[in-house]
């Protein structure tokens, strides 16, 4: 499905349940021009680096010719180097344990970095 924000041509493309409730409420704005200046593509799982060279930092990663951003529900990359841009968008997959464990190890650094010597200090 394909839809015109101002003079932007956006398509929609994807099979998930995502990717049909995204065209359901597009609809009403939808056309039929098929010159797409950025392309959407709900994908299942977003590709790896295969090799390239990135820089991580926090929830970007940004390569040669494409950059990844990792939100709470969603993971979005965008290639720049095609013609037109695509962005494929993927769910995340990161299970509730795995952030739990990631949200203690960095509460318990803090408390050994900063917290730690407070508390010892006071009691000294």
């Amino acid at each position: 499905m394909s839809f015109a924000i101002g003079s932007i041509n956006i398509e929609i493309i994807g099979q998930s349940f995502v990717a049909k409730s995204v065209e359901d409420i597009l609809k009403p704005v939808g056309t039929e021009n098929s010159n797409a200046d950025l392309i959407f593509e709900f994908v299942g799982e977003l590709p790896g680096w295969l090799g390239q060279p990135y820089i991580a930092l926090d929830n970007y990663s940004i390569g040669n010719d494409r950059f990844r951003v990792t939100e709470k529900l969603f993971c979005y990359e965008v290639h720049v180097s095609e013609n037109p841009v695509r962005a494929l968008v993927a769910t995340r997959k990161t299970d509730i344990a795995r952030r739990t464990q990631r949200v203690i190890n960095k509460s318990w650094r803090y408390f050994h970095t900063h917290g730690g010597r407070a508390y010892l200090h006071m009691c000294l």
